[in-house]
């Protein structure tokens, strides 16, 4: 541990211990007073007034009158509500209290009430904008409502049930036009949803619009029509949008046919602006990242002038898939300057001059310059130059008072709370919260608070947004279950800080993580990997609810994470690949690219979260290394002996 990490602790400890001293054994009691007054008002249980002579100045005390007065919400009246509203604004629990009161208001078919309570709460959601329309029909203020239904009818998705009724009350007044829902088809096709957009089309009743959704269910059906040169032609409505999608549609079956299509029509129908851009980004990216025959010619079709970076970047990706080092070479050239100076292109560069002209002690030099970057190739450059890592670290400046300021808000002193009683999830709202109302030092050093309280997924994640970048302490912490990581890697014969850089990847070191796709807990992994690996490993696993178990997620993480490695031969880099993207692609991406140097194949991989997953896990395995005093390296020597300097 470093001198300035010690003085950093010890600060902090002395802090704590000054602020905390006086009041321990008064917040213990009053803890103890606040539980046993939340479940007497869980139990139904009147407010009390020895609560508030009690308990007033209790961090977490307005949740206290927020439970009580939710407790009676059906007979409180909108001043009651507004008042402790005004009195906690950015208390997150109030939005709680706002939406159970609208839906009281609703119930109660409060509609006065509720428009005067939805233009001063504005809560979120289709489903109280639609009750706005209620509320507006029922005070009198019809066109008002008229205006507001509209906008929901018009939009590419379906609406809740609850807007029916309005919407009928719209169609009967005679709102709905052709113009209208013909607007809304092609909403519907935008976002994909195509049973909404036949209902629609039934409701589009004039010829020239309905001779253009004609024309887009032949080419949803059959795409091929649009070779025809005479196709689309004809003066069609929304033209634009129907060769846009069906070049997409017809991308699926031959997309080099697609391609000449776009390039043919997207000339001929004078197409500009960002519905072409969209398209021809769509485009090229689709036919590199599917390494097509050809690739490079179709792209310089689409982008011939080189105005897309992402699709220039794709390029280089499909040289290197060759191993047109010359190609390489030329294209890297083509990006901005801020994207060739990155550590990703200086070192494609520098390896494609090695391989053009074999300048050896140029090489050394740009190996040696690039070996300085805290990043996967500036790791990989150091290793291939045998020269030190560059962490570029650096501990934040620490100001006591900003420190001590924190700690005595009402927001961080609810935080500090909710985390003794081990309410995360409350305290994550209130940390959210409090961000907004911080300024950006304010914010850095509520970072380092959190590290000091060993929340160290928030004080990672606020850390990141704050782009505390050179502070690795914050940003790589040994977490509480590091004894759990190395016990299972010896388990399971693995590096535990392999499994540890997983594990900081996926969740940054957060149990209760949930993916949108449904992974769960630190290594985040989905139920049915879960138990099916418990049913391979004989570890005990019941429930989904287990993987935000610390000590059954790690196990069961790193026995896929052996899995995986067994599967893929001993090699972590597939292994790692797979662990995010899985086995199946994995193997996919090894027969059509397995030959290629290791190096070369990590940057052809097709999906950027997988590429940016394996360059990152590598490179947070060397960082926990380096700090922990470790032997560090980044690629062992069978692995360096496949990288693409030594072939």
């Amino acid at each position: 541990m470093s001198r300035c990490v010690q003085h950093f602790i010890l600060l902090f400890v002395s802090l704590m211990a000054i602020a905390s001293t006086a009041t321990a054994a008064d917040l213990a009691k009053q803890r103890k007073a606040f539980l046993s007054a939340e479940k007497s008002l869980q139990k139904g249980q009147s407010w009390q007034q020895m609560w508030h002579s009690t308990l007033s100045d209790y961090p977490l005390f307005p949740y206290l009158e927020i439970q009580a007065l939710r407790q009676r919400l059906s007979k409180a009246s909108s001043d009651e509500v507004d008042a402790i509203r005004n009195k906690y604004p950015d208390l997150p629990a109030i939005r709680q209290l706002e939406a159970a009161w609208m839906d009281e208001l609703i119930s109660r078919k409060r509609w006065p009430d509720y428009v005067t309570s939805y233009n001063s709460i504005k809560p979120r959601g289709y489903r109280y904008q639609c009750y706005l329309a209620h509320g507006l029909l029922a005070t009198g203020k019809r066109q008002d409502a008229m205006t507001l239904v509209e906008s929901l009818w018009v939009v590419g998705h379906s609406q809740p049930k609850v807007c029916d009724p309005v919407f009928s009350v719209w169609r009967r007044a005679g709102h709905l036009t052709s113009d209208l829902a013909f607007k809304r088809f092609w909403l519907a096709v935008d976002k994909g949803n195509i049973t909404l957009a036949r209902y629609v089309a039934r409701q589009i009743t004039t010829a020239q619009h309905k001779q253009s959704v004609d024309v887009f269910w032949q080419i949803r059906q059959q795409p091929t029509v649009l070779t025809k040169n005479t196709f689309l032609r004809r003066n069609l409505a929304n033209r634009e949008a129907l060769l846009a999608y069906g070049v997409k549609r017809l991308a699926r079956r031959d997309i080099a046919r697609a391609a000449r299509v776009w390039i043919r029509d997207r000339e001929r129908f004078y197409m500009s602006g960002e519905r072409r851009k969209s398209l021809d980004q769509w485009l090229a990216l689709r036919i590199a990242q599917r390494f097509e025959p050809d690739a490079e010619k179709l792209i310089n079709w689409i982008d011939p002038m080189f105005a897309y970076p992402e699709v220039t970047e794709w390029r280089v990706r499909v040289a290197l898939a060759d191993q047109d080092w010359s190609l390489v070479s030329n294209l890297i050239v083509k990006l901005p300057e801020e994207l060739q100076l990155t550590p990703r292109w200086r070192y494609w560069s520098m390896m494609a001059q090695r391989h053009i002209s074999q300048p050896e002690n140029t090489s050394i030099v740009t190996l040696a310059q690039l070996g300085g970057s805290r990043s996967f190739y500036g790791f990989l450059a150091a290793e291939l130059n045998n020269s030190v890592f560059g962490l570029e670290q650096r501990e934040g400046v620490l100001d006591s008072e900003r420190i001590q300021a924190l700690k005595t808000r009402p927001t961080f002193r609810r935080i500090a709370e909710l985390l003794v009683l081990k309410r995360e999830s409350q305290a994550r709202q209130e940390w959210y919260a409090a961000m907004k109302q911080l300024d950006k030092e304010e914010r850095r050093h509520a970072a380092r608070l959190a590290h000091h309280w060993q929340w160290h997924n928030q004080a990672i994640m606020t850390a990141a947004r704050e782009s505390m970048w050179d502070e690795l302490g914050i940003r790589f912490p040994v977490p509480d279950p590091m004894p759990l990581f190395e016990r299972n890697a010896q388990t399971f014969s693995v590096d535990p800080l392999w499994s540890l850089a997983v594990a900081r990847q996926e969740s940054a070191f957060y149990p209760k993580a949930r993916s949108g796709a449904g992974a769960r807990g630190l290594m985040q992994l989905m139920p049915a990997t879960a138990k099916l690996t418990a049913s391979n490993y004989g570890i005990a696993y019941r429930a989904t609810y287990d993987l935000y178990r610390p000590a059954v997620n790690i196990a069961l993480g790193t026995a896929y994470l052996a899995d995986m490695k067994k599967r893929f031969e001993g090699n972590r880099v597939y292994a790692t690949a797979a662990y995010n993207a899985g086995p199946s692609r994995v193997k996919r991406w090894i027969d059509q690219r397995g030959d290629l140097p290791l190096d070369i194949w990590i940057e052809t991989i097709p999906f950027k979260e997988t590429r940016n997953y394996v360059q990152n896990v590598l490179s947070f395995r060397v960082i926990f290394a380096s700090l922990m005093g470790m032997p560090v390296r980044l690629f062992t020597d069978h692995e360096m002996n496949l990288l693409a300097y030594n072939q």
